[in-house]
Formats: C-alpha cells, structure tokens, sequence
C-alpha cells in the first residue's frame, strides 16, 4: 500500500512538473496515453473496481426504480463486491464511487447487523461497513504479519 501511495505521488510531481515545463503538445500527448492506459485497464477488469462499481450503482438504481429499497438480493450482490476488496482504502474509494445516499448504506449496515445510532453520519456508517466486510482479514493477515 505504502508502494502504491509512492507511486502516485511520484506520478502527481512528475505531471505537475510537466505543466509547469513542457509545451501543450506534451501535456496532450501525456493526458491521451493516461487515457488509452485507463480504457485498456477498464476492458481487463475482472472483479472488483470500475466495473463492479457500474454493476453496483446499477443494482442500487435499479432497486430505487422498482420499489425505493433494496431487496436482500441486491445487498447481498453488493456486500459480496465489498468483500472482494483487499484494502480499506479500495473499499471506501469504490463506497463513495457507487453508493449515493445515507439510506442506501443505512440499508446495506442493516443487512450486516450492524448496531447503528439515529446521529451515525455517511463516513462512521462506511467505517462500519469496511470494518465488518474486510476489517476481519486485514487484522487476520496483521496478526500472521503478511
């Protein structure tokens, strides 16, 4: 994770540098390779990320067009993408990403049985979400030391 966190901010300078230096044919010629990277990763995309993520707003915009809650199907397929996910900070980029409203997290905390207060705002209901999806095998694989 520490990696990954280095490599975007080396990735960050390096383009700032490139605007504040390089001419706008070089700034083109960067934003359409990012591009053309971005639509290849987009078709190999397996499981979780922006696929899962269009296939979760979907199933949330699809449960608010029939009935305006979500039908234990539809959490049960979205708490199953949560799981999928190796890191807390993938799993609340992709929360933030897909689920628009309190309610439908308040939903999503009911089908985990998480105790819950009328004064829990979005980000302790995403924390408690995180904790009960993937919490156990981030501290799992702390305790191993992996």
């Amino acid at each position: 994770m520490a990696n990954r966190s280095q490599k975007l901010t080396q990735l960050i300078k390096q383009v700032a540098e490139l605007m504040e230096s390089g001419s706008i044919d070089d700034v083109d010629s960067v934003n359409q390779h990012l591009k053309n990277v971005l639509k290849e990763n987009r078709k190999s995309l397996k499981g979780p990320g922006v696929q899962g993520g269009m296939q979760a707003r979907m199933d949330l915009e699809q449960s608010h067009k029939t009935t305006e809650r979500l039908t234990s199907e539809h959490l049960d397929q979205i708490i199953e993408r949560f799981r999928a996910y190796e890191t807390r900070d993938d799993l609340k980029l992709y929360i933030n990403k897909t689920v628009e409203r309190k309610a439908e997290l308040e939903s999503i905390a009911r089908r985990l049985r998480l105790p819950m207060t009328k004064s829990d705002d979005v980000e302790v209901l995403v924390e408690k979400i995180i904790d009960a999806t993937i919490g156990y095998k981030l501290r799992s694989r702390a305790i191993r030391g992996d």
